[in-house]
Parts: structure tokens; C-alpha cells; sequence
């Protein structure tokens, strides 16, 4: 299973939150996102202890496709979210 080290913020408050997420728990987290009231500060792929990276949301693309990418622009996660 990979993980994801995820720093999100609720609108209302000042504090950065950090979790554990699954790829799964990631993509729902970001289609949730519009109407939650919460953003995300910086996502790292913690997979491997011995190679973590910081991953960049890309954003909502066509067809509701959530996307991912590493710091060369390859996109290392990918799933689809629900038109809301």
C-alpha cells in the first residue's frame, strides 16, 4: 500500500494539520475538497522511507481526473473524482 504524508489546513483555522492517507484516501480527500472547507499545504509520497518526495496537485482535469505529479512533472497518482 502507498502512503501519502499529507499537510492540509481548515479555511477557519490558522493551523497546518498533518495525516496519513492511502492513494485512495487522497484522491476522496480532493474531490471533497470544494465543499469541506479545507486545502491542501504540501502532499509527500512516504512509500519508502528511503525515498520521500514532495508530490504537486495538479488539478481537476477533464472528465474529473485528479492528478498528482513529481517534481519533473511525472504524474504518480491519478484517480477520478465525482462532478459536484
Amino acid at each position: 500500500m502507498k502512503t501519502k504524508l499529507v499537510y492540509f489546513q481548515w479555511d477557519d483555522e490558522d493551523k497546518v494539520k498533518p495525516s496519513l492517507m492511502t492513494d485512495v484516501e487522497l484522491i476522496r480527500f480532493v474531490n471533497d475538497m470544494d465543499f469541506s472547507g479545507v486545502h491542501l499545504v504540501k502532499v509527500f509520497d512516504v512509500t519508502d522511507c528511503n525515498n520521500i518526495f514532495e508530490i504537486s496537485y495538479v488539478g481537476w482535469q477533464p472528465k474529473c481526473l485528479i492528478e498528482f505529479a513529481d517534481s519533473k512533472g511525472n504524474v504518480v497518482l491519478s484517480g477520478y473524482g465525482i462532478d459536484h
